[in-house]
């Protein structure tokens, strides 16, 4: 099953940058240690966004206390849309900011999303076709089948 969960805060998450990969890092490795995957993330001062796979049952998350919404997105068509916004209120997508999946896909860092990994991706979604997704100016939201 695949969720969209934010964490949101009136205050910042995270004060440096070292700050921020350990928080990147924490959701990583709790994700990973429930059999899922990371597949899109931004991380802002006062919000951590992410898009996430787990193979079963609902996500259980203890690596930050800020309050949390959680989507599920029980078709793969609804995750191009999910892909495009994660990252939109950022510049280019996020292309030039190091704290998001976007960045890791165009620079190869320190990857924690399947997209900067270029996969796992559903059957029906090429990495090609959400990168066009995401660096266009309003997006389709449809996907082709």
């Amino acid at each position: 099953m695949y969720y969209r969960m934010r964490f949101s805060s009136e205050q910042a998450i995270y004060t440096t940058q070292v700050k921020a990969k350990q928080l990147l890092l924490r959701a990583y490795l709790n994700i990973e240690a429930q059999g899922g995957t990371i597949l899109d993330y931004t991380l802002l001062p006062t919000l951590l966004d992410l898009l996430i796979y787990l193979p079963k049952g609902e996500p259980q998350f203890s690596f930050l206390e800020q309050q949390c919404t959680l989507e599920a997105i029980p078709h793969t068509k609804d995750l191009l849309h999910h892909y495009k916004n994660i990252s939109g209120r950022l510049p280019l997508s996020g292309k030039n900011y190091p704290l998001c999946g976007t960045y890791e896909a165009y620079h190869g860092s320190n990857c924690l999303s399947s997209l900067g990994k270029m996969g796992p991706f559903p059957q029906d979604l090429s990495i090609q076709t959400i990168l066009q997704e995401k660096s266009s100016p309003s997006g389709s939201h449809e996907m082709r089948t």
